[in-house]
C-alpha cells in the first residue's frame, strides 16, 4: 500500500489518502469475512479470491482460519495475470 500511496500522491495527496483508507476498510472486511471476495476465475485454482474496492482489486488467498495472504492490489484497468 505504501507504493500505491507514493504513486498516487504524485498526482493528488487527497486522492491517495482516500484510496488507502478505502483499501484498508476493504481489508478489514476481508479479515472478518474471508470468503467475501469472489473466486478469481482467471487463476483457475479455485483458491484465489478478488475483493473489489473502487478501481482496484485486492487479490488474496485464505490460507487457513487465521491466515489470509494478500498477493497483490491491482488497478482494474489492467487485466489480471498469473501470480508469480
Amino acid at each position: 500500500m505504501n507504493q500505491l500511496r507514493e504513486f498516487y500522491s504524485q498526482f493528488s495527496e487527497d486522492y491517495a489518502e482516500r484510496l488507502i483508507d478505502k483499501l484498508i476498510t476493504r481489508v478489514d472486511i476481508m479479515i472478518n469475512f474471508p470468503q467475501s471476495g469472489r473466486i478469481a476465475s482467471q487463476f483457475k485454482d479455485g483458491l484465489t479470491r478478488e475483493l473489489v474496492s473502487g478501481g482496484h482489486s485486492i487479490i488474496y488467498r485464505v490460507q487457513n482460519a487465521n491466515t489470509i495472504i494478500i498477493s497483490r492490489i491491482q488497478n482494474n484497468a489492467k487485466p489480471l495475470s498469473r501470480l508469480n
